[in-house]
């Protein structure tokens, strides 16, 4: 009589009936969602079911930039309003793949891939995502900065710091001063003085 191998019979026992993903992506709110076709309770939480796809997966064993993309249904508009309203760039993104049986529960997970969020392209449809591991932080070019007199920051975004009531920004250092929020000042309010003049190390232009 023939038997099945050990490992087989091993594998079935498991009730293994398929594998999904989990997508965790960390902004001002934590948003968790799944490709699988109905919400799935996870680690203490519900991941919600959305039309998923990846778009491309670049790994390697070396330490090098590794890269996923994928796309999600933006229908409900949802990823619209959140890249409108803050900073998505540089925020963490999880995925797991997740063996499920045949009442969808996770009977087995494993973290794929941990990286940050870079380009994002949006339409009433889909929306794209474009993350790097953390070997991106390797290619950043310094300083970060543009040499320029006013502010960089988006008015009241993270960088900026400013949670007043006040509505507008001019992003100039008088403003900043202003709105007493000077230490989140990013430009270089002594530029359009200096370029006029011809500086030499350890002396203070007059």
């Amino acid at each position: 009589m023939k038997t099945l191998p050990v490992e087989l019979t091993q594998e079935l026992a498991k009730e293994y009936h398929s594998l999904r993903h989990l997508f965790q992506i960390s902004l001002s709110s934590i948003y968790r969602y799944t490709d699988a076709d109905i919400d799935i309770y996870y680690n203490g939480y519900w991941w919600s079911a959305k039309g998923i796809d990846f778009d491309a997966v670049k790994l390697s064993t070396s330490p090098r930039v590794d890269s996923i993309s994928f796309s999600i249904d933006n229908v409900d508009r949802t990823f619209s309003a959140i890249v409108l309203s803050e900073e998505t760039r540089g925020k963490e993104c999880q995925i797991w793949r997740v063996a499920l049986n045949k009442n969808m529960a996770v009977i087995g997970a494993t973290k794929l891939f941990v990286g940050y969020l870079d380009a994002i392209e949006i339409d009433h449809k889909r929306a794209r995502f474009e993350v790097y591991n953390h070997f991106i932080r390797w290619k950043m070019l310094t300083p970060r900065r543009f040499h320029g007199p006013t502010c960089m920051w988006t008015f009241k975004s993270y960088y900026c710091g400013y949670s007043g009531t006040e509505t507008w920004c001019d992003h100039s250092w008088e403003r900043c001063t202003a709105l007493n929020n000077k230490l989140n000042f990013s430009g270089f309010r002594w530029l359009p003085f200096l370029i006029e003049k011809q500086i030499w190390w350890g002396r203070i232009p007059k």
